[in-house]
C-alpha cells in the first residue's frame, strides 16, 4: 500500500540502533505539518482525536456542543477574503470576554474550541464544554421540524453583548459517550480554503484552541538521536538493514532506481500528483 508523501517537505529522519547485538538504521518520512497541506492535515487531525479522546476520558462528566455564528454585519462585507478576516478578528477580539461570561453563568468548565467556514466565508465556533445546559435553560426551535435545534436560553438573551450572532445552538451530549464527544470535533478538524488558512496564521489565531487541562498535542519524544537528511543510498542499505517506519517494511536494493538515494524521484513525483488530484 502507498503512503502518501508530503508534497512540499520530501526529507526523512534517521536513526541507527541496536538491534539485539546488530545495527539497524530506522528510516521515517516526515512532513510540513501544516494544516493547508493535502497529506499533513490528516496526520494532525488523527493527532488530535487521540489526544482528546485521551483527555477527556480521563476528565470524564458531562460534556455539551455549542455552535456560536457571527453577526449579520460581518456576513456582508464586499468579499470572501474580508468576511473570513473580520470574523477571525471578531472572534481574536471576543474570545477571551466570552469565557469569561460563560465561566460566571456556568462555573468553571474545560473546553476544545475550533472553526467552521459558512458559505459566505465567515466563521462559525464549534466547542466542547465539560457541563451540561440545565433543564430549565435547555429549549428546542422549531419542535417537530426539520429545523428542530436545542439552544440556551441563556446564550441566546446575551451572545450579542459578546459580538456573536443571534443563531446559536448547544447539545447535551451523552455522559460517558467519549466517542461521541470526541466525533463532534474532530469533524471539524478538516481542510479549509486557503485563505482561511492564510488568515489564521497571518492573525495568530489557532486552528484549536483548548483550555489548560485538555492542552495541545504533545511533542513526541523518542530514546534515538534522529538524524533529517534528504534520503538514504543503496550503499547504506547494503551495509545496514534499513526499516521504512511508515510502511513497517525492510527497505531493500530494488527500491532504488538510477540515483542513490531512497525515496526516488519517480515516488514522489507520482504520490504528489496523486494528492493534487492531477493525472
Amino acid at each position: 500500500m502507498s503512503i502518501a508523501i508530503c508534497p512540499k517537505f520530501h526529507k526523512v529522519a534517521t536513526t541507527v540502533i541496536d538491534k539485539n547485538g546488530k545495527e539497524q538504521r530506522l528510516l521515517l518520512r516526515l512532513g510540513c505539518r501544516q494544516w493547508d497541506c493535502t497529506v499533513c492535515y490528516k496526520r494532525n487531525r488523527d493527532l488530535w482525536r487521540h489526544h482528546l479522546m485521551k483527555k477527556i476520558s480521563e476528565l470524564g462528566g458531562a460534556w455539551s456542543f455549542w455552535t456560536i455564528t457571527m453577526p449579520k454585519r460581518l456576513h456582508s462585507h464586499k468579499d470572501e477574503e474580508t468576511r473570513c478576516r473580520m470574523s477571525l478578528k471578531s472572534i481574536r477580539k471576543n474570545w477571551d470576554k466570552f469565557m469569561k461570561w460563560m465561566k460566571r453563568q456556568w462555573g468553571k468548565f474545560e473546553y476544545v474550541r475550533v472553526f467552521e467556514t459558512h458559505e459566505s466565508a465567515c466563521l462559525h465556533i464549534h466547542f466542547l464544554a465539560s457541563f451540561h445546559v440545565s433543564d430549565d435553560d435547555y429549549k428546542t426551535a422549531n419542535e417537530g421540524t426539520k429545523l428542530e435545534y436545542t439552544y440556551s436560553r441563556t446564550m441566546k438573551d446575551n451572545c450579542v453583548y459578546y459580538g456573536w450572532g443571534m443563531m446559536n445552538s448547544v447539545v447535551n451530549l451523552p455522559e460517558d459517550d467519549f466517542a461521541l464527544t470526541v466525533g463532534y470535533v474532530t469533524k471539524y478538524m478538516t481542510k479549509e480554503d486557503d485563505f482561511v488558512t492564510k488568515y489564521l496564521g497571518k492573525m495568530r489565531v489557532r486552528r484549536i484552541q483548548t483550555s489548560r487541562k485538555i492542552g495541545a498535542v504533545p511533542k513526541s519524544k523518542s530514546d534515538y538521536e534522529w538524524e533529517v537528511v534528504t534520503g538514504v543510498s543503496k550503499y547504506q542499505v547494503e551495509d545496514i538493514q534499513t526499516i521504512d517506519l511508515n510502511r513497517s517494511r525492510e527497505i531493500k536494493i530494488s527500491d532504488f532506481e538510477g540515483e542513490s538515494w531512497y525515496p526516488t524521484m519517480k515516488e514522489v513525483i507520482k504520490m504528489n500528483r496523486l494528492v493534487s488530484g492531477s493525472d
